[in-house]
């Protein structure tokens, strides 16, 4: 279900690896990059408390990957939050790496 999830998001059909991502991570919820890209998924189908969750786990399951904190500010921005968001939840990103 992941593999098959990670190439319909690759092929931008969002809607159905969100579908099967989260058959997924029910199935195996410790896997970071499944977390990553359902939180991809749901950001580009405008779901943004979705993606926030997704990407939060991500971050829960694997504290030291940039790239969910590069992923989490673009949605964070995107959503409107800002940094309020960070201090609420507290989210802290050390280090952010640039794509």
């Amino acid at each position: 279900l992941s593999n098959l999830g990670i190439v319909e998001y690759r092929l931008k059909d969002y809607k159905n690896a969100a579908e099967r991502l989260e058959q997924s991570v029910k199935i195996n919820p410790h896997i970071t990059q499944n977390w990553l890209t359902l939180g991809l998924s749901h950001y580009y189908l405008k779901q943004f408390n979705l993606a926030i969750s997704a990407l939060t786990r991500a971050k829960h399951e694997d504290p030291k990957d940039p790239r969910t904190c590069l992923y989490l500010a673009v949605v964070v921005r995107d959503y409107g939050w800002g940094s309020a968001a960070e201090m609420k939840s507290g989210l802290r990103c050390s280090a952010v790496a640039t794509p």
